[in-house]
């Protein structure tokens, strides 16, 4: 879902996507780069990065607090623009919005996900491409919320299907 707000980042124009407004209780912003994704180095191996969410903590956060985690994500999304490790970013909408899936003898099933029971769920993620696991953790240390809930790491297998 799009606020249908966007701005300027530098020189980069991004809009923000699934902006948390505290009437509708929407999630964290994701800041989505317009025309394009940084490259793709051959040699080096590609991470996603999952930023979960929370109602709870994000609910419970200063405006001050919430702005300077939003202006975290744009000064990370920035840094990893720069160095050339950006691949991609996707923004989630709200958890209420996801459906599952299963087949029952034979025939599809959906029901309102997410499909895991939990308070957390996935709201963003990044897809970098780095020279190491120890880069991609370093990295995913600089993310603002890997302060207060922890940013998951992932290893991606290449288009093959094989292991990188």
């Amino acid at each position: 879902m799009t606020s249908g707000r966007s701005a300027e980042m530098g020189s980069v124009p991004y809009a923000l996507v699934g902006c948390r407004d505290r009437g509708d209780g929407s999630d964290l912003s994701s800041v989505v780069t317009i025309g394009g994704t940084g490259h793709t180095r051959n040699d080096d191996v590609k991470y996603m990065l999952l930023i979960y969410g929370n109602a709870d903590i994000w609910e419970s956060m200063s405006e001050k607090d919430f702005a300077g985690l939003i202006t975290g994500d744009a000064t990370f999304r920035q840094e990893i623009q720069d160095s050339g490790e950006f691949v991609s970013v996707h923004g989630l909408t709200d958890a209420t919005n996801a459906k599952v899936v299963r087949v029952r003898d034979g025939a599809p099933v959906v029901t309102d996900g997410p499909y895991l029971e939990s308070r957390e769920y996935l709201a963003s993620l990044f897809v970098i491409d780095c020279e190491s696991m120890e880069r991609a953790l370093e990295l995913a240390a600089r993310y603002p919320t890997a302060q207060t809930q922890g940013v998951e790491v992932w290893p991606l297998m290449s288009e093959s299907g094989m292991e990188m």
